[in-house]
């Protein structure tokens, strides 16, 4: 399977319908997609997708899912329900701005929609970075780009990305220095959606392709590295993870008894 990257700019509401149409013509059998509601509010989008859904729910179970905002992925438990003709028709009722535009508000929203055939991820999308994977044979990629979708050539094992179409700085593809300590992302809002800010470029950059990945948490949301250079521990948290996406991210450099009583990593 070749994965290619997905953009808001390759992959336009109408041509993300195509997409997932052909998809289901070809063997995708199941969906999963993050129902999001903010604490303590009525939630009537999210509500209203439960229900339409509600028949082609599947139970729990372990899937490979986009690592946060990577072509990398991870494997984690997950809700799922049956692609069908039915429930793929339900489900693009509440996409009507397709895979990378939802409105985020108290009455509810989707993202981070995933597609499979057989249990392998064929699409994923991390909405709010406004990146994703379409993962298909040669011949596959060739027949979906007549739907209208385009797509990118991703560098196997390096899936630093571009984001709205920008091409990442030199400061964003900096090395971990001796004096740091801790790295803070911040999204930005310009007006017509929202951004990750040139640290959330860093710390992407860094753990897609620069630190050694030792261990997570169940949620997905937290992560222990090791920098090769110097060995030391870094964590990765998203302190807002209640926000869509689990928020910005924070690289924070932790002691190895503290990594040890985590995530269980003899220190030393």
């Amino acid at each position: 399977m070749e994965p290619r990257r997905l953009s808001p700019a390759g992959l336009e509401p109408l041509a993300a319908r195509r997409l997932l149409q052909w998809l289901l013509e070809h063997g995708a059998d199941e969906f999963t997609v993050a129902v999001r509601a903010i604490a303590g509010e009525p939630a009537p989008v999210a509500d209203a997708f439960e229900d339409a859904l509600a028949p082609f729910e599947l139970p729990l179970a372990r899937r490979p899912v986009l690592a946060g905002t990577g072509l990398e992925d991870d494997s984690r438990e997950v809700r799922r329900w049956a692609l069908t003709a039915d429930s793929l028709q339900a489900l693009l009722a509440f996409l009507p701005r397709g895979l990378f535009e939802t409105d985020v508000g108290p009455g509810g929203w989707l993202e981070d929609l995933a597609v499979y055939r057989r249990g392998e991820l064929l699409l994923g999308a991390a909405t709010h970075e406004g990146t994703g994977v379409l993962r298909l044979t040669t011949a596959e990629h060739d027949e979906v780009r007549q739907l209208g979708v385009r797509t990118e050539p991703a560098e196997p094992g390096h899936p630093a990305r571009r984001q709205q179409g920008v091409e990442s700085t030199d400061a964003e593809r900096d090395e971990l220095r001796p004096d740091e300590s801790d790295l803070v992302g911040q999204w930005l809002d310009t007006g017509n959606r929202i951004v990750g800010d040139a640290v959330c470029a860093r710390i992407q950059w860094l753990v897609a392709g620069r630190l050694q990945r030792l261990a997570g948490s169940a949620s997905g949301l937290e992560a222990l590295y090791r920098d090769p250079r110097d060995g030391r521990l870094w964590e990765l948290t998203h302190p807002h993870a209640h926000w869509p996406g689990g928020g910005p991210p924070r690289l924070t450099q932790v002691p190895p008894a503290r990594a040890a009583a985590r995530y269980g990593i003899a220190p030393g």
